[in-house]
């Protein structure tokens, strides 16, 4: 007898069109997919982003969460993917060229036994381009990585030099393309680094109706013993701007 098979899967990202509280306008994107048969699996994936603009000075967070498990009829259910990230960034306005600005991350990953990295830069920027369809800057200053691992692997703390680059294009009509990346080196070894981009592009259907389209790609170069050193995640969905 052909077991039940049922296929559930919801793309879905709202953008809000105006500025919620404390005047931030914030944009959610959700992505799910469930599988129920002789191998069920269920993946989830969220993502917020909040910004906030003033005269002189920006603020925007954000906050990413991915769950992913997999079972196969007779065996225990495998989890492959269970990571959080939580972050902010401020910018403060200094002339037309240069702005200073500070961040912060916090991250955990269970796949890969790390119970928190913390994140921290401060810095100036260059704007090199600066135009109303297209804004690109370079990101220079001082960074500290700080990495706990749960189980027997090895803590990490640096500081050192850290670079990142922010991009955004207007590409007609229809299209925005946004762009940002972090890298950061070893003081001792700049061949030893860990890399962090995150690429997104939206679509305007309409007015209010959008696609969305976001690819994440994180890169270390001396992860913990027996694991990966990259981590890729796609993310699609559909928006409704309100």
């Amino acid at each position: 007898m052909k077991r039940n098979f049922m296929i559930i899967s919801a793309l879905a990202a709202i953008g809000t069109a105006h500025a919620g509280t404390g005047g931030f306008e914030s944009k959610l994107t959700l992505s799910t997919n469930l599988v129920n048969s002789d191998t069920s699996s269920l993946s989830f994936k969220t993502l917020v982003d909040s910004v906030k603009k003033g005269d002189d000075s920006k603020l925007a967070a954000f906050f990413r969460y991915s769950y992913a498990e997999q079972k196969q009829s007779g065996f225990s259910k495998d989890i492959t993917t269970n990571n959080w990230i939580l972050g902010g960034v401020y910018d403060k306005f200094i002339n037309s060229r240069m702005d200073w600005f500070a961040d912060a991350s916090f991250e955990k990953d269970s796949i890969i036994d790390l119970d928190l990295r913390q994140i921290y830069t401060a810095g100036s920027a260059l704007k090199l381009v600066e135009t109303e369809k297209v804004k690109f800057k370079v990101k220079g200053g001082i960074g500290l990585r700080d990495d706990n691992f749960a189980g027997t692997f090895s803590d990490k703390s640096d500081v050192g030099l850290s670079f990142g680059t922010d991009w955004f294009q207007q590409l007609g009509e229809k299209f925005t393309l946004n762009h940002t990346s972090k890298f950061i080196p070893s003081p001792d070894d700049f061949s030893d680094y860990l890399l962090k981009s995150d690429l997104g592009l939206d679509y305007a259907m309409s007015d209010r109706l959008s696609t969305s389209f976001r690819f994440l790609f994180d890169y270390d170069r001396s992860p913990a013993a027996g694991f990966r050193k990259d981590r890729i995640e796609w993310v699609l969905g559909v928006g409704y701007k309100f």
